[in-house]
């Protein structure tokens, strides 16, 4: 299921569905595992070193597949 509503949301015009259904989504209340934290430290130091891609080039690399 939840690869059918990405495929949804790939396939809007515009990003307004992905950010309501982001909007939407209710709050994981669960505490993060170590595992979760290591990731996130990840990401924010691929922030920091300019390891990233505009959201608009990722939708289109999804398209793709």
């Amino acid at each position: 299921m939840a690869k059918k509503f990405l495929e949804f949301l790939l396939q809007q015009k515009d990003d307004a569905a992905f950010i309501a259904a982001f909007h939407a989504a209710p709050e994981d209340d669960e505490p993060l595992t170590d595992e979760e934290m290591q990731a996130i430290e990840e990401g924010l130091g691929d922030i920091s070193e300019g390891r990233v891609e505009p959201w608009e080039q990722a939708r289109m690399d999804l398209c793709k597949s």
